[in-house]
């Protein structure tokens, strides 16, 4: 049966394309620079995916390998390009920025995780609602503008997605191919951090 509400649409995304000029940094260069990946969730994504080390002080490098799998990603039909400047994914899409940003500052003044890991963290972080943007960018407004969703986010996303944003992380925590430490992220970060050893 195919999927039809936007969670289970979601969750099956295969990834999501990098923009025209990631594309083409991919293509020529031997490596990326943070810049690049901060303007583009879709690269992120790519980096991710490609196990590829994002730590602030080291572009992250280019192999044949990995132009090739970018090659390839853009001759895909099934993988989305979104435009993160759509109206509709704009406060999404800030939330996302706010929240690497603060979580690379946080991981700068505590030393405690590399402040490239954290930037990365903070986008995973929204991951769920970046994912529903992706494939129905009005079932954000139509959630976000809900008058029930201060009073209850959770049944909220339910209703409007036939999934909860922590269940659509999951799903993509256990489906795209990411390093341990970002699919943990991303598909546990509601856990208690207590536990966070755990997994």
């Amino acid at each position: 049966m195919a999927a039809t509400g936007p969670g289970e649409r979601a969750v099956l995304l295969p990834g999501l394309l990098p923009d025209a000029a990631s594309f083409a940094i991919l293509a020529q260069d031997n490596s990326v620079s943070w810049p690049a990946i901060h303007a583009d969730p879709g690269l992120l994504l790519f980096l991710l995916t490609r196990h590829l080390t994002l730590q602030a002080d080291v572009p992250p490098r280019l192999d044949d390998d990995d132009r090739r799998a970018a090659a390839e990603l853009r001759t895909r039909n099934d993988v989305p390009w979104v435009n993160w400047n759509e109206p509709a994914l704009r406060p999404a899409v800030r939330t996302a920025h706010a929240a690497a940003h603060f979580a690379q500052l946080l991981a700068e003044q505590s030393e405690a995780v590399d402040p490239g890991h954290a930037w990365a963290g903070g986008w995973l972080a929204y991951m769920g609602w970046l994912a529903i943007g992706a494939v129905a960018p009005q079932a954000i407004v139509a959630c976000g503008s809900d008058l029930e969703f201060s009073r209850d986010p959770f049944a909220t996303q339910l209703r409007h997605w036939g999934m909860r944003r922590a269940e659509i992380a999951w799903r993509l925590a256990n489906h795209w191919p990411l390093p341990r430490w970002a699919a943990v992220v991303l598909g546990r970060i509601d856990a208690d951090p207590t536990k966070a050893g755990e997994f």
